[in-house]
């Protein structure tokens, strides 16, 4: 009787563990997806060795909370892994920033993200963003070059006039502007989780997508299973005011770092008063700019201190690109129109483009703009008055004050949370201090984990292999404590002091370079040379032979100049090519060499210093050569042919390292690899 029962216990017990685990592994519903082919499919299907597959499609979702008025399209982008048990882990939704931004034609590179290959990928673009329609006053996002050389009183009043013009139109149109906040991005987020029936998911959010997060986690914690937050954006953070101090507190981290370096130091002195001379000169007069890149007009832009100040601020949110930004601001402080600087123009132009302006309106002036304490507008000003003209922070608050939506009054960040939080955040970010997203770390309970990602900036979650492996770690084990080692091998910046072409150091360029007022023969001409060596010398040797010249045969080779020539053009190929690879590897050229833009070799990372002190040895068999060659040519040791192919190879091979001298590549590879020889005598002793 009793074994009798225990079977029956047993089955019952096994009926309900399958039953769980089945509900458990329920893959995601798409079936009410009003499919459309994912941006890049195919990109995504090759990036990630055919591991995942995307699926993409719009859901209908009600504009009004009351479930009235308009109907909107939200796109929707899921990647899901093609391994059975992967796929049917709880999925992790990605909260994309702004607000303004889309996610989904980024779909590609969501999906090179390590964690998408071990579970379900969730990503979204936000009401009226992206791919998401309809859309709010689209006319508002059309680049307008004219707004290049407008006083700062006319701009503002074509801004205002444009604002009231689309305020008359989305009235007109019957749009409920309440409908586009944080709230109702919650609202579209539980829309998705209840359409493809997820009990529980991971919530990661990147700037303003922490602000969604943290909404979220408010009002639904119980279909959370954790959260990532990176580069927070509280709701108590201000939206306008501190932009002009978080900027200035990562130039004084950017002129720290620069002093302790005797290049920059000695070039660029006091970043932050180089600033505000840009500043000053850009008010004074627009600076014209060459057209790069992505401008799509292809006609000269000019550079005004409003577009000066976000460009700063986006190549300051990337530490890839904070080699660059001493010699960005001086070059625009000295007026030197660079395709640097053309780079950053077209970069801050690119992303406008890109970004719906009537939704940030519609969120930053409903939910910030209100909150906001416009006494600190003066102080502000009286701190740092040239960025603070340049923010342009009084005339946004303008654009806010003539937004009809309004919500009556704040919230605030979920305190004690028993939700597994990881937060991160860039020690170095301009636009979401460390300060802010540490402070809010500590609010959520005991089960918040943070991270202080040294040299880093805005958003370094998606940008460090290490950061990724982190992030895929805590989404297996949420409640494990996280293994920071990684984050110890990250170095700071080596600033660029000097311009000299990647292209040329790369062999894209087969023409002269000019560079500091001489034409000098760049290194793909003298690879040129090398190769062409291969072909002339046998045909100059045959022409000894029928000019019934000696082989010098009492000549060894190793006193020959051919030897000693053909070495240096040879090891100057492969050195070429050695340095090329360094600079793939190098994501700071690769960043900034934009269209034309110019980079440097002036403070490469420690990788780098490697291939770059071989330039000595080939200065050595280059001189070691010449002089060989001036010894055949005094005792005619040579034919007329020989001698003269000799010649140009050695004044090609001296140009190149004149160049490269100039520029001051060799000089500083000399100081710094004495430098390191000092650390590693000291460390001996």
């Amino acid at each position: 009787m009793l074994g009798r029962w225990l079977l029956k216990a047993l089955l019952s017990s096994l009926t309900v563990a399958l039953y769980l685990t089945s509900a458990r592994a329920a893959p995601i519903d798409l079936s009410a997806l009003d499919r459309f082919d994912c941006p890049d499919a195919s990109s995504i299907k090759f990036l990630s060795g055919g591991t995942v597959a995307a699926h993409c499609g719009f859901l209908k979702i009600p504009e009004s909370a009351t479930g009235r008025g308009r109907t909107l399209s939200l796109a929707v982008g899921v990647i899901l892994p093609d391994d059975a048990k992967q796929a049917a882990l709880p999925p992790t939704i990605f909260l994309h920033g702004g607000p303004g931004g889309g996610i989904l034609s980024s779909l590609w590179w969501i999906a090179t993200q390590k964690l998408t290959f071990d579970r379900p990928m969730i990503v979204f673009d936000q009401r009226a963003t992206g791919m998401s329609h309809p859309k709010l006053c689209e006319f508002l996002n059309v680049d307008n070059p004219t707004l290049d050389t407008m006083p700062p009183a006319a701009s503002e009043k074509y801004t205002l006039d444009q604002l009231a013009e689309c305020v008359t139109k989305l009235r007109a149109d019957g749009v409920d502007l309440a409908g586009y906040d944080t709230d109702a991005t919650v609202r579209d987020m539980e829309t998705i989780r209840k359409t493809f029936k997820i009990e529980t998911w991971n919530l990661y959010g990147v700037s303003y997508g922490t602000t969604v997060a943290l909404a979220y986690l408010a009002a639904h914690s119980g279909q959370v299973r954790s959260a990532i937050m990176d580069s927070v954006y509280p709701p108590e953070m201000p939206g306008f005011v501190s932009g002009p101090a978080d900027i200035a507190g990562s130039l004084q981290t950017l002129n720290t770092l620069c002093a302790n370096q005797m290049g920059c130091r000695a070039r660029f002195r006091d970043i932050h008063r180089s600033v505000e001379q840009a500043i000053a000169t850009l008010e004074k007069q627009n600076l014209t700019v060459p057209p790069v890149g992505t401008i799509s007009t292809r006609l000269p832009r000019h550079m005004n201190a409003e577009y000066f100040v976000p460009a700063l601020r986006t190549l300051l949110m990337d530490p890839a690109e904070w080699p660059a930004i001493p010699l960005f601001i001086d070059d625009v402080r000295s007026r030197r129109a660079t395709p640097l600087v053309s780079a950053a123009m077209a970069n801050i132009i690119g992303d406008s483009r890109d970004f719906d302006v009537g939704v940030w309106l519609a969120i930053e002036c409903r939910e910030r703009a209100p909150f906001d304490d416009r006494k600190r507008v003066d102080e502000t000003a009286a701190a740092w008055p040239a960025l603070t003209r340049a923010s342009t922070i009084a005339a946004n608050l303008r654009f806010c004050d003539a937004w009809p939506s309004k919500r009556d009054r704040n919230w605030q960040t979920p305190r004690q949370s028993q939700i597994p939080t990881l937060v991160v955040a860039g020690a170095w970010d301009p636009t979401t201090p460390s300060a802010v997203s540490m402070g809010t770390a500590d609010l959520p309970g005991a089960k918040s984990q943070k991270i202080l990602v040294p040299f880093a900036g805005h958003g370094p979650s998606l940008d460090d292999t290490c950061l990724e492996q982190i992030v895929a770690d805590f989404l297996t084990t949420p409640e494990k404590k996280i293994d920071q080692t990684c984050l110890g091998r990250r170095q700071p910046p080596v600033f660029i002091t000097h311009k000299l072409d990647a292209r040329t150091i790369t062999g894209f360029n087969f023409w002269p370079l000019e560079f500091a007022g001489t034409i000098v023969w760049n290194v793909p001409f003298l690879v040129f040379v090398g190769l062409l060596s291969v072909a002339v010398w046998p045909l100059a040797w045959i022409m000894r032979i029928l000019a019934d010249y000696p082989l010098a045969k009492e000549t060894p080779l190793w006193a020959r100049s051919s030897l000693w020539l053909a070495l240096a053009t040879v090891s100057l190929v492969v050195w070429t090519d050695a340095l090329s690879d360094a600079l793939a590897r190098h994501t700071n050229t690769t960043a900034i060499a934009i269209g034309n833009a110019s980079a440097t070799l002036v403070g490469p990372p420690t990788y780098i210093w490697a291939p770059l002190s071989a330039i000595f040895l080939i200065m050595a068999m280059t001189a070691f050569g010449g002089l060989t060659l001036a010894g055949e040519i005094v005792q005619r040791r040579r034919g007329p042919a020989p001698l003269a192919h000799r010649a140009w190879v050695l004044a090609s091979l001296t140009a190149i390292i004149a160049a490269l001298v100039e520029a001051e590549l060799v000089p500083q590879t000399l100081a710094r690899v004495l430098a390191d020889a000092q650390t590693l005598l000291a460390t001996a002793m």
